[in-house]
């Protein structure tokens, strides 16, 4: 399966990805100094996990650290849609969920 149809199967023309893609480039982050990982010390997850994830004012946060999945993508999602539920006032939205056809197109 190509990749255009790929995306066209996951989302179905609820998005356009292609239209909204700029550019992409590799890092390899085990080679830069310093990264920046953050993580949390021994004791400091149940200490200071919600608390670091609340607004402070208008300023609202994301971020992977800011998630259960730590270090993955999918923790980003995640704290993005807490982010947005906040700034919404909406803690019931949902992201967008990817629907597969019933009759899917055949492979390339």
């Amino acid at each position: 399966m190509t990749q255009q149809r790929a995306t066209l199967t996951v989302y179905l023309g609820q998005v356009d990805v292609q239209s909204q893609f700029i550019s992409a480039f590799e890092v390899n982050w085990t080679a830069k100094p310093s990264t920046g990982d953050a993580m949390f010390f021994p004791g400091q997850f149940k200490n200071i996990f919600n608390v670091a994830r609340r607004p402070e004012g208008s300023v609202y946060f994301a971020g992977e650290h800011l998630s259960v999945h730590h270090t993955w993508i999918a923790g980003a999602i995640d704290s993005a849609l807490l982010a947005c539920q906040q700034m919404l006032g909406r803690p019931e939205l949902v992201p967008i969920g990817a629907t597969v056809p019933t009759n899917p197109p055949s492979p390339d």
